[in-house]
């Protein structure tokens, strides 16, 4: 059984939770989600409505949406229908609706994101849900006129349509039932342990605390994690058994408050990207391609197409709230190389792409760090311009694991 929240017209809870379909009192509403995926082209994910709907049975209607059940925001309810209509999972939290409509019995939140996915990814939910498609507005409209969409406005569709086509982003996501055994990819790495950092002895090494004892670790990552490696962070360690060493420990991750675990395994963003690359319609993936002078994280072709793909990890937050961070955090005159060789592949016919993997919580996009580098973000700047695309790969990160989110565009945040 479900319930709701009721509100007043200020749209302020009243109070008042009621089992979904009970009648309410005038000067009573309730919430509505919707969330709308759209595509590259601004094609709109339409469903067709299950036959035993007791509402609009079979027509089709936008990618999902329903009543927020008490205690869920309108954000928490778009991202549960979507995943439960239609099989992907996304989530809305920390953003606003792209717009919010009132209706009789309440109010209606909007949230939009693009995403271009195959309808083959799909997983729909049968009781709900018969059919899925991409439509265009004049589909949309056309469908609308001889009744075999539910009956919104003309206006209304041609509005969500322009506000998609102007100011829509690419959103992060993963399928919820993308096979048999398929998942996100993820590195968890194995004998881990907590330890306190105490301070950096050179770019490889540090002096950490276990269980009381001065131990050192390897530092796997040579930047400069000034604003991480403070004296009296928790940090993670991994146990190597490997007794040609001379450290018995790898420093993996680190802990800042407002960031929660940070990973800063120097390798983890191309083995993430390995993940990635390799669960794609590539023919052919093969990391460390040489090209010109450069030498680049991967090589990729599909039918006659060939694919470029340079990976850089980010650990320095510029804003937390915003959920900004910054690259480089040492100056990189490798990475301004590989970006000049990049436009050039990308005028020679490459599908050339920057890939940013972000290895903090709660951070989506990346600015060039131009105080400790100008020459990275001019250098970036023109490699835009030459065609070459700029992603930013969001991570959900823990003590001992880190895992791909998803990723937005440049030219969409």
């Amino acid at each position: 059984m479900e319930y709701i929240d009721l509100y007043d017209y200020q749209r302020q809870k009243n109070g008042r939770v009621i089992r979904r379909g009970d009648p309410i009192h005038e000067g009573e509403y309730y919430l509505v989600a919707q969330a709308l995926v759209f595509d590259e082209e601004n094609r709109l994910l339409i469903q067709q409505r299950s036959a035993d709907k007791r509402g609009w049975p079979n027509l089709w209607d936008i990618t999902a949406g329903g009543g927020v059940q008490s205690g869920e925001t309108t954000q928490e309810t778009a991202g549960r229908e979507l995943a439960e209509e239609m099989g992907i999972e996304h989530s809305f939290l920390g953003t606003r609706p792209y717009v919010t409509a009132n209706f009789e019995g309440g109010f209606t939140d909007v949230y939009m994101t693009r995403i271009p996915l195959k309808l083959a990814q799909l997983t729909l939910q049968k009781e709900e849900v018969q059919d899925a498609r991409w439509a265009t507005r004049e589909e949309v409209l056309a469908m609308l006129a001889d009744g075999r969409f539910v009956a919104y406005h003309p206006g209304w569709i041609n509005y969500l349509f322009d506000l998609a086509e102007n100011r829509l982003q690419y959103g992060s996501f993963r399928m919820g039932s993308a096979g048999p055994g398929k998942q996100r990819p993820q590195i968890t790495y194995e004998n881990t342990l907590r330890a306190i950092f105490l301070r950096r002895i050179n770019r490889f090494t540090a002096e950490v605390m276990v269980d009381g004892i001065r131990v050192c670790a390897h530092v796997k990552n040579t930047g400069r994690l000034g604003e991480l490696l403070l004296a009296g962070a928790e940090v993670t360690l991994q146990r190597m058994d490997n007794p040609n060493r001379k450290t018995a420990y790898d420093l993996i991750s680190v802990y800042k408050e407002e960031l929660a675990w940070v990973n800063i395994d120097s390798l983890a963003p191309n083995e993430l990207m390995k993940q990635e690359l390799e669960g794609q319609n590539y023919d052919l993936v093969k990391p460390e391609y040489t090209y010109g002078d450069s030498r680049f994280d991967f090589y990729m072709e599909k039918g006659c197409e060939r694919y470029l793909t340079e990976v850089k990890g980010c650990t320095l937050a510029y804003d937390t709230v915003r959920g900004i961070g910054m690259f480089p955090d040492a100056p990189t005159e490798r990475g301004v190389k590989h970006l000049h060789e990049l436009a050039t592949a990308a005028r020679d016919g490459y599908h050339c792409t920057i890939a940013f993997v972000i290895q903090m919580n709660g951070i989506r996009t990346v600015i060039p760090n131009d105080e400790t580098q100008p020459e990275f973000g001019r250098a970036l700047t023109e490699a835009h311009a030459a065609g070459v695309k700029i992603r930013y790969y969001s991570t959900r990160v823990e003590d001992n694991r880190i895992t791909l989110e998803g990723f937005t565009s440049f030219a969409d945040v």
